[in-house]
C-alpha cells in the first residue's frame, strides 16, 4: 500500500486533472438527469386505443379480438389484454425484458395497417404515446370569466388552440381533453317519412356522405387559361344540409334532407366532465409526460407557454393549473439539499471534536461532495431518473461515505502529533505511512458495506423497478468513495497536514475520548454482561419491528389529496355531474384547501380506463404552516369526508402519484383490493358481492365496494328473423 500511495502522488496532478474532467461531466449529466418524484414502476408496454360508437360486446368482437389475435404473434410481446367499455376499449401488450419498444410499436403500427380491411370503416385505432398514468404531471381548467360562451365553444377552442400549443413542448406525449360538449350535427329522419317516399336508411347515409365529398382532378382549357375542376356542395349551415338532395321517390321526385326530417345542431355522447372548485362544468386538459422526461423542465415549459397563451387569450378566458408535480420535486429536493448540509456540519463538527483542526475537515468534506456528484455518472449512463428513492440512496450512503476518510485523517493527525516538531519530507513520509497502515482494513470495510444492497439487485422484476434506484445509487456512491479514499484522500492529506507546523504541540485527548476510555475499560472487565445485554435487547427490538406498518412503496407527502369515490352503474351523466360540483363545492369550503379539480369518468386518452361511475377529485392543499392550530393530515382528511358523506358513493381517499402509480401496477385503485378471477363472468360477479358481503365488518376498513362489471341498464332492441318481412 505504500507504493501505491506514493505513486499516486508522485502523479497528483494527473489524478486531479482526471477527477475535474469527472466533476464536470457529472455536472452536466445531473443537470440534463431525468427528475421525477418516484421511480416509474409501469411495466413495459404499448397501450392501443380503440374508438368505436358501440356496445362494449361489438367492440369486444369486432375489434378486440382481431387485435388481441393479430398482436399474438409479434416478436417480444409477453402479454395481450384487452378490455372493452362503452364506445371505447384497450388493448394492453406486456413486452419482454430487454425488448425495445420502438420496434414493437412498428410492428404494432404494421398489424393495425394489415386488419384495416377487417376493422369496421369508422373505428378508430390507435397506438398511444410513449407514456402511462404515473406521467400525468399537469392538468389545467379553461374558465370562462365573462359567462359568455357555452361548454360546445369552450371544447373548440381547447381542441384549436390550448391543447395543440401545449402538446408541441418538448418531453409531452399529449395532452388530452377533459370535459365541455364535443359538436355534432345531428341529423334527425322520421321512419315514416322514409318508408313513404321509398328509400331506405342506408341509402340516405350513402347520398349524404357522398354530398360532403370534394370531386375533382380534372383540368379544362378556357380563353387560353387551365382551370382545375373541383365538385363541392355548401354544407356550412344547418339549411344548407336540409336542403342537399338524398334520392327520388317513388313518383320521380327530388327528396331533400328537409323532407325526411330536420337538422340541429347537438353534442356526443358525454364520457368525461370535469368541475372546478364547485363552480360548475369546465374544459380541461391533462398534459402527460413521456416517460424518461425531466419533470421540472417539462413542466416549466408547460407554464412558460400557458404564460404566452394567456396573452393571446379571448377577453374572459382564462387557464388556470390545477394540478403540477414540479412543486413536489422541488420539495424533494429542496430536503435533500438540507441533508446534504446537514451532513456536512456533523462532518466538521465531528473533525473539530476528535481533531480540533477545522482544516482537517476538508478532506471528508471532498469525498463527500466527490462521490455524490460522482454518481450522476452511472445514472446517466443506464437511463436512471433523479427521484425520491434515488435520493434516498445517497442520503444513506452518506452516513457511511465519510467513516474511512475521518479515520484516516484522525490516524495521520494522531502520528505527527506523537513525532513532534519534524521536517516537511519527515512529515510527507509519516502521512504516506499512517494512510497506508489503516486503508487496507478500511477498504475491506467499505468493500462490505458496498456489496449489502447488491441482494436488491435480485429482486422481482416488479419490486426491482422501485427499490433498483435506491441500490444503484448507494451502491455507486460507496464505490465513488472508494475509489476517492484510495486516489484523492492522500492527496488532499499531504496538502492539508504535510505543511511545518510552527511549533508542534503534544497531543491531549480531549473529555469526550477519555471518558470513552473508561467506559470501554468497564465494558470489556464485564464483557459478558455486556454481551448478554446486548443480545436482550433484541427481544424488544424484534417485537418493535414486527408491529411496523409494512406497505408495498413508501409513504410521501405530496401536497395534495386524490379523492375518489366510486358509485354503481346506471347514474345518469347530468345527475353524476351535479354530484360532482355539489362534492367539489363542500370540498372547497374547507380552510386547509386551496383548489378543488373534479373529473368524473375519463379523458380522452390511452392512460386513463375509468369509467363514467368513478371519480377522481384532486384537491390541492395549502401549506401546512397556515392549517388551524393542531390540525394533522389524517384529521383533515376525516373532515373531508364527513363533509362528502352522499348515499350511494362509497368514498376512497389517496394521493395522487401514488394512486396512479398502485392502479397502474395493480389495477386496484385502493390500498388494499382483492381480484376474483374465473371463466363465468356471471360467477366472478357473485362471488366479488359475496366478498364484499363478507368483508363489510372488517375492523379498520372505510368502505368496501365490488366492482359491477357486467350490471348496468339496458335497452336491448331484438328483432324478430321471421316476422321482419
Amino acid at each position: 500500500m505504500i507504493g501505491l500511495v506514493k505513486f499516486i502522488l508522485r502523479h497528483q496532478f494527473v489524478v486531479l486533472a482526471v477527477l475535474a474532467a469527472s466533476a464536470l461531466l457529472s455536472i452536466q449529466a445531473a443537470w440534463r438527469a431525468p427528475l421525477d418524484a418516484i421511480p416509474d414502476i409501469a411495466e413495459p408496454q404499448i397501450v392501443v386505443y380503440a374508438k368505436w360508437a358501440r356496445s362494449p360486446q361489438l367492440l369486444e368482437s369486432e375489434v378486440v379480438a382481431p387485435l388481441v389475435e393479430a398482436f399474438r404473434g409479434i416478436r417480444g410481446v409477453a402479454t395481450v389484454r384487452g378490455t372493452s367499455h362503452m364506445g371505447y376499449a384497450f388493448v394492453y401488450l406486456g413486452l419482454s425484458r430487454n425488448t425495445e419498444r420502438s420496434a414493437v410499436a412498428r410492428a404494432v403500427a404494421e398489424q393495425i395497417s394489415a386488419l384495416d380491411t377487417r376493422l369496421p370503416a369508422d373505428a378508430v385505432v390507435t397506438v398511444s404515446p410513449n407514456a402511462s398514468g404515473a406521467g400525468w404531471i399537469y392538468q389545467y381548467a379553461l374558465v370562462d370569466e365573462s359567462g359568455s360562451r357555452d361548454l360546445r365553444e369552450l371544447r373548440l377552442f381547447n381542441e384549436s388552440t390550448v391543447r395543440p400549443a401545449l402538446q408541441s413542448v418538448e418531453g409531452v406525449a399529449e395532452v388530452a381533453a377533459l370535459g365541455g360538449l364535443e359538436s355534432q350535427v345531428q341529423i334527425r329522419l322520421y321512419p315514416p317519412l322514409l318508408a313513404s317516399r321509398g328509400l331506405t336508411l342506408r341509402a340516405v347515409m350513402s347520398a349524404i356522405s357522398l354530398s360532403l365529398d370534394e370531386t375533382g382532378g380534372r383540368t379544362i382549357d378556357l380563353t387560353n387559361r387551365e382551370y382545375q375542376l373541383r365538385g363541392r356542395i355548401g354544407t356550412a349551415t344547418v339549411d344548407e344540409i336540409e336542403q342537399l338532395v338524398v334520392g327520388r321517390d317513388l313518383a320521380g321526385k327530388a327528396v331533400a334532407v328537409r323532407d325526411l326530417g330536420y337538422v340541429q345542431l347537438g353534442y356526443d355522447l358525454r364520457r368525461g366532465i370535469a368541475d372546478l372548485d364547485g363552480n360548475g362544468e369546465v374544459v380541461g386538459g391533462i398534459a402527460i409526460m413521456s416517460q424518461g422526461q425531466n419533470v421540472l423542465v417539462v413542466t416549466r415549459a408547460l407554464n412558460e407557454r400557458v404564460g404566452a397563451l394567456a396573452q393571446s387569450l379571448p377577453a374572459g378566458l382564462r387557464i388556470v393549473p390545477t394540478y403540477e408535480r414540479s412543486q413536489l420535486i422541488q420539495e424533494t429536493l429542496r430536503g435533500f439539499t438540507l441533508t446534504l448540509i446537514f451532513e456536512l456540519l456533523v462532518i466538521v463538527a465531528v473533525v473539530l471534536l476528535f481533531l480540533r483542526n477545522l482544516r482537517a475537515a476538508a478532506a471528508p468534506i471532498a469525498i463527500l461532495l466527490l462521490a455524490t456528484l460522482f454518481t450522476a455518472l452511472p445514472m446517466a449512463t443506464f437511463g436512471q431518473t433523479i427521484n425520491l428513492l434515488s435520493l434516498a440512496g445517497l442520503a444513506i450512503a452518506m452516513g457511511e461515505m465519510v467513516d474511512a476518510t475521518i479515520v484516516i485523517v484522525e490516524n495521520c493527525s494522531a502520528e505527527l502529533h506523537a513525532r513532534g516538531t519534524v521536517t516537511r519530507e519527515e512529515r510527507r513520509e509519516i502521512i504516506v505511512r499512517g494512510i497506508a497502515s489503516v486503508i487496507r482494513p478500511l477498504l475491506f470495510s467499505l468493500l462490505i458495506i458496498l456489496a449489502s444492497f447488491l441482494p436488491i439487485f435480485f429482486l422481482g422484476e416488479r419490486e426491482a423497478r422501485l427499490f433498483n434506484p435506491l441500490a444503484f445509487t448507494k451502491t455507486a456512491a460507496m464505490a465513488f468513495s472508494t475509489l476517492l479514499t484510495v486516489v484523492l484522500l492522500p492527496i488532499l492529506i499531504v496538502r492539508v497536514l504535510g505543511g511545518v507546523p510552527r511549533r508542534a504541540s503534544p497531543a491531549r485527548e480531549n473529555r469526550g475520548a477519555v471518558l470513552y476510555r473508561k467506559v470501554l475499560r468497564h465494558a470489556i472487565r464485564f464483557r459478558y454482561v455486556v454481551a448478554v445485554a446486548g443480545f436482550a435487547m433484541m427481544v424488544p427490538a424484534v417485537v418493535l419491528v414486527l408491529g411496523f406498518r409494512s406497505d408495498y412503496m413508501p409513504e410521501l407527502e405530496e401536497g395534495s389529496v386524490l379523492y375518489m369515490p366510486t358509485t354503481l352503474p346506471g347514474v345518469p351523466v347530468r345527475e353524476a355531474a351535479w354530484v360532482l360540483q355539489q362534492m367539489d363545492q363542500r370540498l372547497k369550503a374547507i380552510p386547509e384547501v386551496a383548489r378543488v379539480f373534479g373529473k368524473l369518468g375519463r379523458a380522452d386518452t390511452g392512460t386513463d380506463p375509468a369509467p363514467v361511475t368513478m371519480i377522481e377529485t384532486t384537491v390541492l392543499l395549502k401549506p401546512q404552516a397556515t392549517w388551524r392550530k393542531g390540525l394533522s393530515k389524517a384529521q383533515l382528511v376525516a373532515q373531508m369526508d364527513a363533509a362528502v358523506q352522499i348515499t350511494g358513493y362509497a368514498n376512497s381517499w389517496s394521493q395522487p402519484i401514488s394512486t396512479r402509480v398502485l392502479m397502474q401496477d395493480t389495477g386496484i385503485q385502493t390500498a388494499v383490493g382483492l381480484k376474483v378471477k374465473g371463466p363465468e363472468l356471471a360467477t366472478v360477479e357473485q362471488l366479488a358481492r359475496q366478498v364484499e358481503q363478507t368483508l363489510r365488518g372488517l375492523p379498520a376498513t372505510a368502505s368496501v365496494v365490488a366492482e359491477r362489471i357486467s350490471e348496468g341498464y339496458f335497452v336491448d332492441m331484438q328483432v324478430d328473423a321471421t316476422r321482419q318481412a
